[in-house]
């Protein structure tokens, strides 16, 4: 593989450094340049140092290590009701310029196909990070396009892009793990945006503009099980309102976020930049069209992030969007969400080493009120309640719960990092009907320390404890953690 490996330029490296020769050199600067560079999945053991020359100057040294960015995709995953295959080939690090080419065949429940994708973080020697993703699958396509410059810094000052799909596919509905319908789903989406930050270094505040059109087209509607899409919560669903919308909005944000490193919380043997603090934003959204139809969206989202010590680590996440339409408020979606992690480092006892440990739970949940059609959430083995089908439950309204404990094997090597993981989950689908399932498994972590953007290999084995409908335990075998930090 390295011999198939272009080295990451200097050039490329040296543009990521938010300090240049005749600088002050301040190390909350340094700092950032080293989080910037462990962004790129395909660099590790980054460290931006300096070494005082006289009382007017200093060295600056910037130490990478490159990980392997050629990468055969071959991936496989079967569980109860579902069977995912993702083959091809991937260059993250391509030209030694960060550009992320690759092509590749996606197998999935609902559709299958082929997707090509091409990312540049410095188009055109610029700041401009552009991103495009074509899939044309069995049921459709979908084309992904985004041109941004992102607050690359704590202290830049704009932020400013316009990004945007174009899809058709077919948006299935589940009835009790059944695929009772499907309707035909054409959307076009563009966004421009224009964003102003002000403030201190780690108190930041942001102001935006946004602009933008949408629409949304449902042209036919297609029946799989006759019974099952008579059921009054697929048939809401099957008379969705088409729309064409001109947007106009603002947005605000209220940054007061540091960063801290971890090791071993999601990622094994890579170190991650965690956040703490709090963030929260809120953007507001006229939309009409010609048809007289006008309204306003509001979205707020807030996060805290903390840290007690070296060895825990605890998010918290709301969000809230509401709709004010004709003198009344619809279409509510409040999400909730709260993970924690704590750590045990390895201990001697004479000639026993007990194994590094994390403690991960996660509990999260949306509850919704007067949504439109179409809409539909579900929990099963994909959506993390291990040992049900592909989406076996539906509903309006979820909560979720899952617990791991993550014992890393104490066997290590370079390369990779082995964990078991007993777990619990448990998850409760409501309205109109009511459903919940609980379950216990054993897993298998394998974190891959040199190999870009799949950095852990899962596989679980879950048993389900209620409404299993008679079914026993169930392999699953994927890429990513269950649920993510962040």
């Amino acid at each position: 593989m390295n011999r198939l490996h272009v080295k990451t330029q200097k050039s490329f490296i040296r543009n990521e450094l938010l300090l240049r020769e005749g600088d002050l050199l301040e190390p909350d600067l340094m700092r950032e340049s080293e989080r910037n560079l462990r962004r790129y999945t395909f660099l590790t053991d980054v460290s931006v140092r300096s070494r005082r020359i006289n009382d007017q100057e200093a060295d600056l040294f910037v130490n990478t290590e490159d990980q392997w960015t050629t990468k055969p995709n071959l991936s496989w995953g079967s569980t109860r009701g579902s069977r995912i295959l993702d083959i091809g080939i991937e260059e993250e690090n391509f030209l030694g310029l960060g550009r992320r080419v690759g092509l590749r065949y996606e197998k999935a429940p609902e559709r299958d196909g082929f997707v090509g994708l091409y990312g540049d973080p410095r188009f055109l020697n610029t700041r401009l990070r552009l991103n495009l993703r074509y899939a044309r699958f069995s049921d459709g396509h979908r084309l992904n396009y985004a041109l941004v410059q992102p607050f690359y810094a704590q202290e830049a000052r704009w932020s400013y892009g316009v990004n945007g799909f174009d899809l058709k596919r077919l948006q299935h509905f589940y009835y009790q793990g059944i695929d009772a319908a499907a309707l035909e789903h054409v959307q076009h989406n563009v966004t421009f945006d224009v964003n102003r930050a002000w403030g201190p270094r780690y108190q930041r505040n942001r102001a935006g503009l946004i602009l933008g059109y949408s629409q949304n087209l449902f042209p036919s509607v297609l029946i799989f099980d006759e019974e099952a899409a008579q059921e009054e919560e697929i048939q809401r669903n099957l008379d969705p309102v088409e729309s064409e919308l001109f947007n106009i909005g603002m947005s605000l944000v209220r940054d007061r976020q540091r960063f801290v490193k971890f090791y071993y919380v999601d990622n094994f043997g890579r170190t991650e930049d965690l956040p703490y603090g709090t963030l929260a934003s809120l953007a507001v959204v006229h939309s009409n069209d010609d048809r007289g139809r006008d309204f306003l969206t509001s979205n707020f989202t807030g996060r805290y992030t903390f840290h007690r010590n070296a060895r825990q680590y605890f998010v918290s996440h709301a969000g809230l969007s509401l709709r004010r339409e004709g003198g009344e408020w619809n279409n509510w979606i409040a999400e909730f969400l709260l993970r924690y992690y704590i750590q045990k480092d390895s201990t001697k006892f004479g000639f026993f080493k007990s194994p590094k440990q994390t403690l991960a739970a996660n509990l999260a949940a949306t509850i919704t009120a007067d949504m439109d059609a179409p809409f539909q959430l579900s929990l099963g083995e994909d959506e993390g309640l291990r040992g049900y089908p592909f989406r076996g439950f539906t509903g309006l309204n979820r909560a979720l719960l899952n617990l791991e404990y993550r014992v890393m094997i104490p066997w290590e090597h370079r390369l990779v990092g082995v964990a078991a993981v007993p777990f619990i989950d448990s998850g409760y689908v409501w309205n109109p009907d009511h459903h919940f399932g609980a379950s216990v498994g054993i897993g298998l972590r394998i974190g891959l320390k040199k190999y870009g953007r799949t950095r852990v290999l899962r596989v679980d084995y879950a048993f389900p404890l209620v409404n299993s409908g008679g079914r026993g335990g169930s392999l699953s075998v994927s890429a990513g953690q269950a649920f993510d930090i962040l």
